[in-house]
């Protein structure tokens, strides 16, 4: 990469304190004024991030007070992930968020959010994971459910994406942005029911090769998990194309 002569790097640096001169940083959430960032700590303190939940043993989705699996993992109905986890609820000020980021382009929401993600992604219950040899949590690759060209184009980036890449930065895992595809445009899911979301997606992902992940683990990142239709479904075709563990993290479960 081209170094940036020292010259323009400091007509940059002015330029920068002109804008903070002009457009303080200020909360998105909130609109209180910052030193830097766009969350204040107030607004993410009330996002309840790891708020629990009761999960299934089997794959980590959400289930009823007197259940210790899901009714699909008690059918043997297993999902192609070993696990799943939701850092936050999607209510609240994490719902307000998510909106934001997706529906009103604040991609610098991205940050603290994926950050928080980084943190919370290693509860001391989630089981069937990759452990390095200190007993670390440790994936070989991170991969965001990806968006359809036609849809990236129209929004003009990825949520999935961006939340992937702060927590491969974070954690120093790999990010792959390019092993997974989606081939088929779908329909949005949040205006379909579960039955319809299972059948809107099937097909929709494919593998760049056929050993892509050949023995490799991989954290799947989509930012709201709610009938995890398409995590599923992405979590066959990583499966398919060789990966050897596969679990999947979303900023908010619900939704």
């Amino acid at each position: 990469m081209r170094a940036v002569p020292a010259a323009s790097n400091t007509l940059s640096l002015v330029w920068e304190g002109l804008l903070d001169l002009l457009y303080p940083p200020h909360c998105l959430l909130c609109k209180l004024r910052l030193e830097e960032g766009s969350l204040c700590a107030a607004c993410i303190k009330e996002m309840q991030f790891l708020a629990p939940y009761r999960a299934c043993d089997r794959c980590g989705d959400g289930v009823e007070a007197n259940s210790t699996q899901c009714e699909e993992c008690q059918t043997g109905g297993f999902p192609a992930f070993e696990w799943s986890f939701g850092v936050g609820h999607y209510s609240g000020r994490l719902s307000q968020a998510i909106r934001l980021l997706k529906y009103g382009e604040r991609v610098a929401l991205t940050e603290p959010l994926g950050r928080q993600m980084a943190l919370a992604i290693v509860p001391p219950y989630i089981q069937r994971i990759p452990l390095n040899l200190h007993g670390e949590l440790e994936f070989d690759d991170v991969v965001p459910v990806p968006l359809h060209a036609s849809r990236y184009r129209q929004r003009g980036f990825n949520q999935s994406e961006r939340l992937a890449l702060v927590i491969a930065r974070e954690r120093g895992w790999r990010l792959d942005t390019m092993g997974l595809r989606r081939v088929r445009a779908t329909r949005a899911q949040a205006s379909l029911d579960k039955s319809e979301r299972g059948t809107n997606v099937l097909g929709a992902f494919e593998a760049r090769t056929a050993d892509y992940f050949a023995g490799r683990s991989v954290l799947l990142v989509d930012d709201v998990l709610t009938t995890m239709a398409t995590v599923k479904e992405c979590a066959s075709v990583l499966k398919g194309a060789g990966a050897s563990v596969v679990c999947v993290a979303g900023l908010a479960r619900g939704g």
